[in-house]
């Protein structure tokens, strides 16, 4: 069973539960209306109340799937974030997975 493809309406979080604003360059691929995110879009966590703060998050990519020339950010595997710890991809959408 494949993981999901995320979305700019997924709700990614850091482990210290500050929510990231998602960027995607890839707006012309839609799932349910929302654009996907790619490997290398911008997430960006607001106020995280960990010292040192959270600064970004990297998300995972499926392998043979892209979008604009870059890989599908899934669900795969936790997200990673500077500077040490993992973030949480809390709400995504089901229709379209990839394995």
């Amino acid at each position: 069973m494949g993981q999901p493809v995320l979305t700019s309406a997924a709700i990614v979080m850091c482990v210290h539960g500050a929510q990231a604003a998602v960027w995607t360059s890839a707006a012309r691929v839609r799932i349910a209306g929302s654009p996907v995110l790619c490997t290398g879009d911008a997430a960006t966590l607001g106020a995280c109340p960990a010292q040192p703060p959270c600064l970004a998050l990297h998300l995972a990519g499926a392998n043979r799937v892209f979008a604009s020339g870059r890989a599908l950010a899934i669900g795969v595997s936790p997200i990673q974030h500077l500077p040490t710890s993992q973030g949480l991809v809390v709400h995504t959408q089901e229709r379209v997975r990839v394995i």
